[in-house]
């Protein structure tokens, strides 16, 4: 019923399932960015559209840019060459699903504004990875970019009638406009879908997540492509003083894409940490998998994945995601044992020597 796909597995994935297609094929991600590894992806989203299969993409506005080219979104001459060079190859891939009738729907349009939104694109994103192929549905962490297959991130493969239809809903009111409520659904007795409908200063996944960690008895592990910050460090950081492990795995900052936001994020968690002292930086691939695994040897561990980052940015700017809660043992082995491949890749670079903050590489 769940099965966690890699992100290095994740695009043939979905192509097989694209391929023995016989109704729908619904795919929405923040950021789409099309290249040659996609081509035979493409060529089987336009297969199936000619033999009747319903086809329909959500891309957020964030990916306009990335298809227009770049005009405000790097200073950097460099920066704005080279991402107007690669727009040009997604351009042409989007242009070819257009011309086979794919539809295609731009969500989040210039929400706050053309240029607000050209200058500040992280305003009001819809963050959400959703596919849905026929009965079988995957929600995650990964974007439709090559890019984004080579990160450390996951999508949960999931086949449940239930959850399936209620992805289908969501899919839709994102491509009409239509809210979806700040809501926690159970699914079943293991498992709740979790939505944020994008209100700023809301989020249920966030609120879901400190209830979580505050109920933690042995350990928390939280892994993001953002260290915590505010109200999620404060948390982590109180449940390492009542003798819970904590660890915290993230990218170093040598792997970050954007060094400016890197290092503001490092600044506040460098200010406001006082007693984590277990933050793990990967060696050579970027973090981009949310997850936190609470109590995982427990019999009352469970974990939360999606598109949430748990970062209070997300929330500040009103940003609509999605995550599962889960406590069935076989998926969570499964995350787990994805959480152990990873461990090879990071090492622990980050020593607090004392209250006082200093930090140290090693």
């Amino acid at each position: 019923m769940y099965e966690v796909i890699d992100a290095s597995c994740y695009l043939d994935e979905i192509t097989e399932k694209i391929k023995k297609s016989k109704n729908k094929i619904y795919i929405q991600a923040m950021h789409i960015d099309f290249s040659k590894k996609f081509e035979i992806f493409i060529d089987e989203i336009i297969k199936a559209k000619k033999r009747g299969v319903d086809v329909k993409f959500n891309i957020d506005e964030y990916s306009i840019p990335y298809i227009v080219g770049h005009k405000y979104y790097h200073i950097s001459q460099y920066k704005r060459i080279n991402c107007n060079t690669k727009s040009e190859k997604n351009k042409y891939y989007l242009d070819k699903l257009i011309k086979e009738k794919i539809d295609i729907k731009f969500i989040n349009e210039y929400k706050y504004g053309r240029i607000v939104s050209e200058y500040l694109p992280f305003f009001g994103r819809n963050h959400m990875k959703i596919t849905i192929i026929d009965d079988v549905s995957f929600i995650g962490g990964i974007n439709l970019a090559e890019k984004s297959l080579d990160y450390l991130d996951f999508m949960v493969r999931i086949k449940n009638k239930k959850l399936n239809l209620l992805l289908i809903d969501i899919f839709i009111k994102n491509r009409d406009g239509r809210k979806n409520n700040d809501i926690t659904i159970p699914i079943d007795k293991l498992n709740d879908l979790i939505i944020d409908s994008g209100r700023r200063f809301k989020s249920q996944i966030y609120k879901e997540t400190l209830d979580s960690i505050r109920k933690a008895e042995q350990s928390i592990i939280f892994i993001s492509q953002f260290l915590p910050d505010f109200n999620i460090l404060y948390a982590l950081q109180n449940a390492q003083k009542r003798g819970i492990s904590v660890d915290v795995i993230t990218h170093s900052p040598y792997l970050a894409e954007k060094k400016f936001r890197n290092r503001m994020e490092h600044l506040i968690f460098n200010i406001f940490n006082i007693h984590l002292n277990s933050i793990h930086y990967t060696k050579s691939k970027y973090v981009h998998a949310k997850v936190i695994i609470i109590d995982k040897d427990s019999e009352n561990s469970e974990i939360i994945f999606g598109s949430h980052n748990f970062s209070t940015f997300g929330v500040l700017f009103g940003t609509s995601e999605i995550s599962l809660k889960t406590k069935e043992k076989t998926l969570m082995s499964q995350l787990i044992n994805w959480y152990n491949e990873i461990s090879s890749e990071y090492l622990n670079l980050i020593e607090y020597s004392s209250p006082s903050r200093f930090i140290k590489e090693r």
